[in-house]
């Protein structure tokens, strides 16, 4: 991944295709196509977009379900809820493993 470039009619755009380290990080289950951590082109796991989220950021979720191996959040950040309504499941993708986690 890195850069690219459109030309349209003599017009060049560039657009960047590597993911940016933001204080907005966008998540979105049902999301197809590049992933980019933008409202516009996120990461479809929570684990994908963790590590592109600055300290002190937000992470934003939008309404669905995730399928996520065990994720450690190991910086100061939010997790919200994209959007005014709907749920926001994260489930394990290692079925059938205990729960290790302390009482």
């Amino acid at each position: 991944l890195g850069r690219g470039a459109w030309k349209v009619d003599g017009i060049v755009t560039l657009f960047e295709t590597t993911p940016q380290a933001s204080l907005d990080v966008y998540v979105d289950a049902a999301h197809t196509g590049l992933e980019l951590g933008t409202q516009s082109q996120p990461f479809k796991t929570l684990a994908a977009a963790l590590p592109f989220v600055l300290t002190g950021g937000t992470l934003h979720v939008t309404p669905g379900t995730y399928a996520e191996s065990p994720v450690t959040v190991n910086q100061n950040l939010t997790i919200e809820r994209e959007g005014s309504s709907g749920t926001v499941t994260i489930q394990s993708s290692r079925s059938g493993l205990p729960d290790t986690r302390p009482p």
